[in-house]
């Protein structure tokens, strides 16, 4: 069967080709950004991972739908109070077939170090209509891991972004950072996207795609946490319909 994979972020369109009346639609939310850092010895939290949603429905050839791939939460400059939030993934519309993004990872202010939470498992909105979308599959995104809160003297690491969901299991959430420990990005499950390292200085690191959190910040000045890896869609579809043969028997005269 033809499959279509856009990585390709923001808007675009697909128009169904002829003879093909069913899609199966996949979708991943974008990651969160990790947390940013000032100059103390407290890490950042990392970013969680984005949701994934998948759908079955039927179409009518030549048909054109619109869709979004979201382009990845912004990690967090200095002491900005969260990572920025993925914009999620959506076919049709936001209300039709959508994959929650991850959210940001916290700074290391005052508010704490706590990594961002992860995507939702998503909404599918044909399943309110069970004759219009089959098949239809949700699983949630895997929360980052929080900084380490440390002191003077030691070194804070940042925590690792949580990994997006896979095709058949929630995502992985990052670990924790501790003193001059970057905590491990989440471990994605199959069709996943991993989750960044948290760091232990000015280096950052993004997350995979599809989905992926990025890494909280470790200790330094104005540090800008990781940004979290862009959704992904996946089209499948079948072209042609049934084969008939018609036997026309032989007549002799």
């Amino acid at each position: 069967m033809p499959t279509q994979t856009i990585d390709t972020v923001g808007s675009g369109s697909f128009v169904v080709p002829a003879t093909v009346t069913s899609l199966t639609v996949e979708a991943w939310g974008d990651g969160g950004g990790g947390g940013g850092n000032s100059a103390t010895s407290d890490g950042a939290g990392g970013g969680g991972g984005g949701a994934y949603v998948k759908s079955t429905f039927v179409v009518v050839p030549n048909t054109t739908f619109t869709y979004y791939v979201g382009p990845g939460g912004i990690g967090a400059v200095g002491l900005s109070t969260t990572g920025s939030a993925g914009s999620g993934s959506w076919f049709s519309s936001s209300a039709f077939l959508f994959a929650d993004s991850g959210k940001g990872g916290l700074s290391n202010n005052a508010g704490g170090l706590t990594g961002g939470p992860g995507g939702n498992s998503g909404s599918i909105q044909l399943s309110i209509v069970p004759s219009v979308g089959t098949g239809n599959v949700e699983f949630a995104g895997g929360a980052g891991g929080a900084g380490a809160n440390t002191n003077a003297a030691q070194t804070g690491a940042g925590g690792g972004g949580g990994s997006s969901a896979g095709t058949a299991a929630n995502g992985t959430n990052g670990t924790a950072g501790a003193n001059n420990s970057p905590g491990a990005g989440g471990t994605a499950p199959t069709g996943g996207g991993n989750g960044a390292a948290g760091t232990i200085a000015s280096t950052t690191t993004t997350g995979s795609i599809p989905g992926g959190g990025g890494g909280g910040s470790g200790e330094g000045t104005n540090v800008i946490g990781g940004q979290g890896g862009s959704g992904r869609i996946i089209i499948t579809y079948t072209v042609g319909g049934p084969l008939v043969i018609r036997w026309i028997d032989d007549e002799e005269y």
